[in-house]
């Protein structure tokens, strides 16, 4: 869906920030890879509508709990 914004139409977008593990999250943290999806988002005139920042595994589905709530 596409909405008006000052005659402009932003397609909605969400964001899935991830680092697959607590000790990662110091080297690549969540909060750099929002601001660069922000600033993509801005680039592109996207609309984030919702934001997902996780720290889990990719193993099994029982691990990627948030990924699947997500889709």
């Amino acid at each position: 869906m596409l909405r008006k914004i000052n005659n402009n139409y932003k397609e909605k977008a969400i964001l899935f920030l991830r680092v697959s593990s607590k000790g990662q999250e110091d080297n690549y943290s969540l909060d750099a890879q929002e601001k660069l999806a922000k600033q993509y988002a801005q680039q592109n005139n996207l609309e984030i509508v919702k934001i997902w920042k996780v720290s889990e595994s990719a193993w099994g589905k029982k691990e990627r709990k948030n990924f699947l709530e997500m889709l």
